[in-house]
């Protein structure tokens, strides 16, 4: 993507690589001109025809056009942006008879919006169309789109605005151009920096873009109250430092005021509705040219190439020629183009809004890589706004004025109010805190009544433990020093009863002559029933129900926890894992209720013998984690063991379930960050790795993570593995024992014995992976790959060696679980049939565990 952006003179067109522009995947051409006749723009339009024959092009009238740096107002510009990836299509609908403002809005995005469209660009005449009507009606159809641009400026001299495009010049009407691709990444931002300031205004009566009346008084002579004579007196040029601001769906919406009627109604630029509450708004320009307000880092995030601006004129005429300073960021990303607008557009997903007073951006790029943020310092100004000020203080005492007059009233009414939920205060500040006022409802709060309060009965420190009230101390004191506006925080008391109350406290501090902080005002609402909600869903969510012990995911976070603050003490933290022996036993003889109550008494008695900052979790079953955190390198061991110890013995001492003893037991081990492992996963796995080699040695109850474990579970894992896959892929072999009658020196029979040579491991003994098949529960099929492969030997022996009438049988191993498999008689039935051989020449071995 590449933009050019010029003034349209001879000299500037030549200068261009036409040759570069015209082999460019699509061309968009915005022109921005000062001169308001038809014949020019058809002049300009043909120029660029001939030059750019396959350029898509739409314009608009202007009084000043932005190129950069600079603010165009004697010459046309153009914003020339060549496009690799993105496909454009474009309308420019002059008739608009057939049509209200929302069909044709409608229709735009019909005929327009692509699966693939990205955004629309539209300029409108400010006469003939309706246009926040028409962005409703774009939004209508899609809600996803983009829309930029804005309302046609006229001259100081002509009648209308007039647009161009590909289509030609018209005085009426739209022109769109819809941005489409895969590969175009936009973002539009918008930026309006007014202040909002003094009481809200009620739209009383208005139509369309009139205002007849705010606050019920007629809407000139209500501005002339908020903001003095003065401001009536130089309306024409002060009326642009002053819009009516209110926020909706997240976007400030400015309506400049732009012309006093003789009805002592006001023109705004916008519409307004009756009913709505409006502000007057105030711009501090040295605080609107700063560029820490704009969203600089968004903007870079977006891999910018090109930047459109399409800011008010309204906001021109407030900022003069400081708006430059407002945009000159930008300029690090990519040229700057746009004009300055009667109204802007702008859309996020929840709407679509005609803005004023504000300057919008759509930032384009077609790359796929990552731009830093360019480092930029705006440029500062000491300009000042007499007049400004001035009606600014007039807006303050005026609002000072009616808050009197309303804090009177709020008095007449505070026996209404102090029977409700929220108990207004006072204290004075000093050595100790004394309180002046308190509202009634307090008794119905925490059982006081506020004579209590008032007489010094209670203080506020008796409704606190020292702990909180050392807290809450603390957090006063950073809040005077950092002369904060609001003092807010949530606080846990004691009633007068004794049961705990929790209560939201918002305060302020009154200053006296000199400044300084003298009393502290404010409010605070019960939210016990809030904040005992929330515990109860965070037990929910972090507690185990059966022992109240925290449960995996509060053992994971605090854990990282723990880690965190070991490394950066050059401490180490153990992690101990323990579940109990045969925990199975009790629940199968007792029931499932008398385990639970067992896993609550194991909870209770390793919690008595922990100290205050171990941490304990059950994290499922019969298992449980341990942390211990701050442990120094030196005795690291020794802690350990002692801690191990006390839970063994506990453990091990008999349990009372329902007058039904048990006796219990249990296997533990321990690895220690530092040493054994760095991550939350993998202490948590090397603990039970440790865990499980206790309980395989019944002498030993507890064990320490080594390398070791972990080489042997990787190399029987390994083994299960290859077993799995010998199995699968039959890689085993049988080799015949021979019977020998001792008295003949005859063969008589023999044994089959099944042998395992491993490409990898090599040869494993059947003492090694028998066992290993029956626990993966592979031994059925193992052994019903033995039986066919006898089976099939016996029927190789019978049909073409003609046994011996001696020979008694060759012998196969049977193995519990195939004996106990109900359908094993039926499968060697099937197999002597499949095979047509002697029954008697097959013999079943079977071991001891088949009757076990």
């Amino acid at each position: 993507m590449q933009n050019y952006t010029i003034p349209l003179t001879e000299e500037a067109l030549e200068k261009l690589p036409v040759d570069k522009i015209n082999a460019a995947g699509a061309i968009l051409i915005q022109l921005f001109s000062t001169g308001h006749t038809r014949t020019l723009l058809e002049a300009q339009r043909t120029t660029l025809e001939n030059l750019f024959p396959n350029a898509v092009i739409i314009g608009a009238t202007t009084r000043e056009a932005i190129a950069n740096d600079r603010i165009e107002r004697e010459q046309t510009t153009l914003s020339i942006t060549l496009f690799e990836k993105t496909h454009l299509s474009h309308l420019h609908l002059k008739d608009l008879s057939q049509r209200n403002s929302f069909e044709c809005g409608t229709y735009l995005a019909d005929a327009l919006v692509k699966a693939d469209t990205k955004a629309l660009i539209l300029f409108a005449d400010p006469r003939s169309i309706h246009a926040q009507t028409m962005l409703e009606g774009i939004h209508f159809v899609n809600r996803n789109v983009m829309i930029a641009g804005g309302v046609a400026a006229y001259g100081t001299e002509a009648e209308s605005a007039l647009l161009i495009s590909n289509d030609g010049v018209s005085e009426k009407g739209v022109v769109a151009v819809a941005l489409s691709g895969e590969d175009l990444h936009l973002q539009n931002h918008c930026k309006s920096d007014w202040i909002p300031f003094g009481k809200k205004l009620l739209i009383t009566h208005a139509k369309g873009e009139r205002v007849y009346s705010i606050d019920h008084m007629r809407a000139i002579d209500a501005l002339e109250h908020y903001l003095g004579e003065d401001f009536i007196a130089t309306f024409e040029k002060s009326k642009m430092h002053f819009p009516l601001v209110r926020t909706f769906g997240g976007i400030q919406i400015a309506r400049s005021i732009v012309h006093c009627y003789e009805d002592g109604s006001i023109g705004l630029a916008g519409e307004v509705r009756t009913g709505e509450l409006y502000q007057i708004g105030f711009g501090d320009l040295e605080e609107m040219i700063l560029s820490k307000n704009l969203p600089l880092a968004k903007i870079a995030g977006n891999r910018t190439e090109v930047i459109f601006v399409y800011s008010c004129f309204a906001r021109r005429m407030f900022m003069e020629d400081e708006i430059v300073k407002e945009f000159a960021p930008l300029q690090s990303f990519g040229n700057v183009s746009g004009f300055f607008t009667f109204g802007e557009f702008y859309s996020t997903g929840e709407s679509a809004y005609l803005l004023n007073n504000t300057m919008t951006l759509l930032s384009l790029s077609e790359k796929t890589g990552n731009e830093a943020l360019p480092r930029y310092t705006h440029p500062e100004t000491d300009t000042k706004r007499f007049s400004t000020f001035k009606a600014l203080s007039h807006l303050l005492t005026v609002n000072e004025s009616e808050f009197s007059t309303y804090h009177g009233y709020l008095e007449e009414r505070e026996r209404l109010l102090c029977k409700g939920p929220v108990v207004n205060f006072k204290f004075e500040l000093g050595e100790v805190l004394r309180c002046s006022y308190i509202s009634p409802n307090i008794r119905k709060m925490l059982g006081y009544g506020a004579k209590e309060f008032l007489c010094n009965e209670v203080s506020p420190q008796m409704l606190f433990d020292d702990e909180t009230w050392e807290a809450l101390r603390k957090a006063f004191e950073r809040y005077l020093a950092d002369d904060a506006l609001t003092f807010e925080k949530e606080i846990r008391v004691r009633a007068k009863f004794g049961d705990t109350k929790y209560l939201h406290l918002f305060a302020a501090t009154e200053k006296n002559r000199a400044q300084k902080p003298a009393a502290l005002i404010g409010y605070c609402i019960d939210i016990t029933q809030r904040v005992e909600s929330q515990q109860k869903i965070q037990k929910l969510a972090f507690y185990d129900h059966v022992t109240g012990l925290p449960n995996r995911e509060l053992l994971k976070s605090t854990l990282a926890t723990k880690i965190e603050e070991a490394k950066a003490e050059g401490k180490l933290c153990a992690v101990t894992f323990f579940d109990l022996d045969k925990f199975k036993d009790v629940n199968d003889t007792y029931g499932h209720a008398a385990g639970d109550k067992l896993l609550q008494m194991i909870a209770n008695r390793v919690r008595a013998v922990l100290k205050k900052e171990d941490f304990i979790a059950r994290i499922g079953g019969d298992e449980f984690i341990l942390i211990q955190g701050g442990l120094s390198r030196n005795g690291v061991q020794t802690t350990i063991y002692a801690t191990i110890n006390r839970i063994l013995t506990i453990v091990h001492e008999p349990f009372n379930i329902d007058d039904k003893i048990a006796h219990i037991s249990t296997s533990i081990g321990t690895a220690i960050y530092g040493i054994d492992g760095e991550s939350v996963d993998d202490l948590i796995r090397h603990a039970d790795m440790a865990m499980y080699e206790a309980k395989k040695d019944p002498d030993v109850h507890f064990k320490f993570y080594s390398q070791r474990m972990r080489f042997q579970r990787e190399s029987h894992l390994a083994l299960q593995n290859a077993l799995k896959d010998a199995v699968r892929e039959k890689r085993f072999h049988l080799l015949y024992q021979p019977q020998v009658d001792i008295h003949s020196g005859k063969i008589v029979g023999a044994e089959a014995l099944m042998r395992w040579n491993d490409p990898v491991l090599g040869e494993i003994s059947p003492v090694t992976f028998i066992p290993l098949a029956e626990e993966l529960h592979l031994i059925v099929e193992l052994g019903e790959w033995l039986l066919e492969e006898v089976c099939q030997k016996i029927a190789y022996l019978q049909n073409r060696s003609k046994l011996p009438g001696n020979f008694r049988s060759i012998a196969v191993n049977i193995s519990p679980l195939q004996f106990a498999d109900p359908y094993f008689v039926s499968k060697v039935e099937k197999m002597l049939d499949l095979m047509q051989i002697d029954a008697r020449y097959l013999e079943f071995e079977l071991t001891e565990g088949v009757f076990a």
